[in-house]
């Protein structure tokens, strides 16, 4: 049953990803002002209420993180500095120039921190959002 709604959340979300694409590639200049402060104003709220929650969420599973923390604290700040020297090794070896190498290591190494914990909470929903 969880399996089911899983997938069948996944299936509304990638199709109102992907009607939202079609609508921004097919919006004329005009159309685009009338939908505009939907787009953009309402969204960097929402996200401001969502990082909001997330925080919330984690302050409350704070003495999880504790038992966890200096791993946790090493892990988070060696990863990203592997990952994008790692990003920046392949990028110029397949033969992107410095600025695409470089973009491609700073994407390497930044996960999407705003999405990984929403992705977590849905698909691991035994998961401890704390860590």
């Amino acid at each position: 049953m969880v399996g089911a709604r899983l997938g069948a959340d996944r299936g509304r979300g990638i199709l109102l990803l992907l009607g939202g694409m079609t609508i921004g590639y097919l919006a004329t200049e005009p159309q685009w002002k009338q939908i505009q402060p939907f787009c953009e104003g309402l969204f960097r709220g929402m996200l401001t209420l969502f990082l909001l929650e997330m925080g919330i969420t984690a302050a409350r599973q704070a003495q999880a993180f504790r038992a966890v923390g200096p791993f946790m604290l090493a892990f988070g700040i060696l990863m990203p500095v592997v990952n994008g020297v790692t990003g920046v090794t392949l990028g110029h070896t397949i033969g992107l120039g410095v600025g695409g190498a470089f973009v491609f290591g700073a994407i390497c190494a930044s996960a999407s921190f705003i999405d990984a914990p929403a992705a977590c909470r849905a698909s691991l929903p035994e998961a401890n959002p704390g860590i």
